[in-house]
């Protein structure tokens, strides 16, 4: 019995990760819409299922804009009214970050 609950853990927790990832990401869409209603960008998620990124949270959303290709912006969902950047990150030069929000407690 107990192989068994692991089993089933081990196959329905990733789709219950995978189903509230989307969630998130429907969230985020709006939110985007409303702070950068003339931008565009992509957003990408943790591929969670693949070894090299196990330890990484798969609840972290990255967002890149089309007009600062070079940074990378970390958001965390909690609900429609909490949504949040958690970092940012960029691959060269010294520019400051044009989507930079302020992070308020």
């Amino acid at each position: 019995m107990t192989l068994m609950m692991y089993c089933v853990f081990y196959v329905v927790h990733p789709l219950w990760i995978d189903t509230q990832i989307d969630k998130k990401v429907n969230l985020l869409r709006p939110y985007l819409l409303e702070h950068y209603p003339y931008g565009k960008w992509v957003i990408t998620t943790v591929p969670h299922r693949e070894d090299d990124y196990k330890s990484q949270n798969p609840y972290t959303i990255s967002v890149t804009f089309e007009n600062e290709p070079e940074a990378t912006y970390y958001y965390r969902v909690k609900a429609k009214d909490k949504i949040y950047q958690s970092g940012y990150s960029k691959e060269s030069g010294s520019e400051d970050f044009k989507h930079l929000e302020r992070w308020d407690e």
